[in-house]
């Protein structure tokens, strides 16, 4: 199977130049069904496992949100 990466990957190394950023705090998925035609695709197949680092337990990061009223 050959590696493909997603536009989105792609111009965040166009920005940032690391790999390890990028990938940092990343998980893996392992689904049912074949590969999609592109990494942009939606996903597809059912979800068997998920991979972290260390077997440790996922938490899916939130963005800080807020507002600040100059005057």
């Amino acid at each position: 199977m050959a590696l493909s990466w997603s536009q989105g990957l792609r111009d965040f190394i166009g920005q940032h130049g690391s790999y390890q950023r990028a990938l940092q705090g990343g998980i893996l998925e392992l689904r049912t069904g074949p590969a999609p035609a592109t990494a942009n695709a939606a996903v597809s197949g059912t979800l068997l496992c998920t991979v972290s680092l260390a077997s440790a337990t996922v938490t899916k990061e939130s963005l800080a949100k807020g507002c600040i009223t100059l005057t």
